[in-house]
């Protein structure tokens, strides 16, 4: 079993230099490989959930979009990732869907190589999620997994582990983190945030490790200038924000009844696209539905043999007549 493990991981990493896209088990669409989640499942060999990020979230809600528990379970069951109901009470508060923090706090040294199988649970959970019966003990175990992430540092003591834990779980859910470049850079972060907490608390200089993080937050983009400068471009650029809500929340295809409902997509393609492609002589769909249109609209002469000049002098009411 540990070396199909070891082979798995092995395998995984080559292949996640390799690739930048892949296919969605679910909508089957082939998207960036930043769309999906990171899986530590040696199963998964591109190194990611095999569905992405949208089709998650909409498996795991009802019609309404409210997360339903039972819905996230079968989830969860399906991508081998256990239920914690600890740390899903924690990402609930951080956001009102929960899920996509949920996710990134599973990558956390101590889950990321949990299953289904180590799942959790209360015993009396319903739909409603009931904090109210929950342990507030925030449960921290000093594991091999975490010290394997963090490192075997002489010194360290588990409070110091424990900081460095919640340190990088802070940042790893509020920045996104798709790359392990990324992840090395949150990883510093929380080792110069510690080293700042302990020399303060002995009363010695933190300045250098001040400047050391002030760097590292730089090179990750997230200074708070840099986060200043994003958010306004966001702000002055409504293009920007149309892309960003495209990006994470698409609108979804209106019904039928829906569209178009007061019927001027219909009024440009048959009075502009349709008449332009007639002048041009394009033969398309939008020439047809002129076309069709004009049939229609078009008045044709009562009598076949009659013409215009002979009309002419014909009575008006004659002439109505005739065409009924």
């Amino acid at each position: 079993m540990f070396d199909f493990v070891t082979k798995g991981r092995k395998k995984q990493s080559k292949l996640q230099k390799k690739i930048d896209k892949i296919s969605c088990a679910a909508c089957g669409d082939i998207k960036k490989i930043s769309e999906f989640y990171m899986s530590y499942n040696p199963i998964h060999e591109t190194g990611r959930i095999p569905y992405c990020k949208l089709c998650l979230k909409k498996m795991i809600a009802d019609e309404k979009g409210n997360v339903k528990l039972e819905k996230l379970k079968e989830t969860l069951r399906l991508i081998d990732r256990p239920f914690l109901y600890d740390i899903w009470k924690i990402s609930l508060e951080k956001s009102k869907n929960g899920f996509g923090s949920y996710m990134k706090n599973l990558a956390m040294p101590q889950y990321r190589n949990l299953g289904w199988i180590d799942s959790k649970m209360l015993p009396d959970i319903d739909n409603e999620l009931n904090y109210d019966e929950v342990n507030e003990e925030n449960g921290f175990e000093l594991t091999d997994d975490v010290i394997s992430f963090f490192g075997k540092i002489n010194g360290y003591t588990e409070d110091d582990y424990e900081y460095l834990t919640n340190r990088y779980s802070e940042y790893i859910n509020s920045y996104q983190s798709d790359s392990p470049a990324m992840e090395e850079l949150l990883k510093q972060a929380a080792f110069e945030s510690l080293e700042i907490q302990r020399k303060r608390s002995k009363g010695a200089d933190a300045s250098k490790n001040l400047k050391n993080l002030q760097e590292i937050l730089g090179s990750a983009n997230i200074k708070p200038n840099q986060e200043t400068g994003a958010n306004a471009v966001d702000q002055i650029s409504f293009g920007l924000l149309i892309k960003k809500w495209e990006n994470e929340e698409p609108i979804p295809e209106p019904d039928e009844e829906w569209k178009d409902v007061d019927g001027i997509g219909k009024y440009i393609r048959i009075w502009f696209l349709g008449h332009l492609c007639k002048m041009l002589g394009i033969t398309n769909e939008y020439s047809k539905e002129y076309e069709d249109e004009m049939d229609r609209l078009r008045v044709e002469l009562p009598f076949d043999n009659t013409s215009i000049d002979e009309l002419n002098g014909d009575d008006n009411e004659e002439i109505f007549m005739a065409s009924r």
